[in-house]
């Protein structure tokens, strides 16, 4: 069987790069789309964006959207959460702004405006906005519990990401790792993803099928770039994928234990911040993917 990466732009796939603006006093900007029967999510709220055209990575397009909607400048962003919709792929970035309301164009929709977090709930907002922001609201309790805001004014992305792995089987469980118990690790004797830091010249695709290889001699035939989680400059990639494979015919050579389980048993676990934010995140895709009649992969 041929691998298929789920972040490359197939030919196939309709992709969309949408951004959530956080302005420098933590307000968020969102957008109030046209009352129009032919265009999808029509007058409900959300983020900005669009299409992912011919030629573009999913970052040049939620730049040029961005440019083209507000007439806005993009200059410190980061990747948020990467998650299907009917018929297409959409990639969320977070975006840093300092403009004011009066200092933008609008020139696409029929209304926009800053609204503190909680208020973004309040509105009506589109099925795949409030996915996202409800991923968000997982992943800002977390930078508020270290005292960080969700982006800063000029993000500076470290040299070297980590890659983690969510491995999902026909069960719908999902593979865990039961970390060692060494003081001298992170997150020693928690449960957590398989996984580790890229290493220089590697991508963090090709970081993640290394990692599962040395970890658990594993590699996933799909794969799709999930949520990204960062700590000040450091950040971890989390990665949903399939498996195929039983418990035992697995070789783990990293952990002290490792098992599957269902999404409601993990929680159950004593697991790591970054696994609790992200298997949070993946409880709200499953919601929405069972909601839509959508696989999650």
């Amino acid at each position: 069987m041929t691998r298929s990466n789920s972040s490359e732009i197939s030919p196939n796939q309709k992709h969309v790069a949408v951004a959530i603006p956080i302005h420098k006093n933590g307000k968020i900007l969102l957008h109030h789309r046209d009352d129009f029967d032919w265009i999808p999510y029509t007058n409900t709220w959300g983020y900005f964006g669009g299409a992912v055209e011919e030629g573009e990575t999913p970052e040049q397009a939620m730049i040029r959207e961005i440019k083209e909607e507000i007439d806005f400048e993009v200059s410190s962003y980061q990747h948020f959460v990467s998650h299907k919709i009917p018929e297409c792929m959409t990639h969320v970035y977070l975006i840093y702004i300092d403009k004011d309301i009066e200092e933008l164009t609008l020139s696409e929709g029929q209304g926009f405006g800053y609204f503190d977090f909680e208020d973004c709930f309040e509105q009506n907002l589109s099925a795949p906005s409030r996915l996202a922001f409800d991923i968000l609201r997982h992943y800002k309790e977390f930078r508020d519990s270290i005292g960080l805001p969700l982006i800063r004014a000029e993000f500076k992305q470290e040299i070297l990401p980590a890659a983690g792995a969510f491995p999902i089987n026909a069960n719908d469980e999902i593979l865990l790792q039961h970390r060692d118990d060494k003081p001298n690790i992170a997150s020693p004797n928690l449960w957590a993803t398989f996984g580790g830091r890229s290493e220089i010249g590697e991508t963090v695709e090709i970081a993640l099928l290394r990692e599962l290889e040395e970890e658990i001699e594993f590699q996933p035939l799909n794969y799709l770039p999930f949520v990204s989680l960062y700590k000040d400059t450091q950040y971890l990639q989390l990665f949903i994928t399939d498996i195929d494979i039983p418990l035992d015919r697995l070789v783990q050579h990293e952990g002290q234990g490792m098992g599957f389980f269902s999404l409601e048993k993990a929680f159950d676990l004593d697991l790591a911040d970054i696994a609790r934010i992200g298997l949070e995140a993946l409880k709200s895709y499953k919601l929405y993917c069972n909601t839509h009649n959508l696989t999650m992969l």
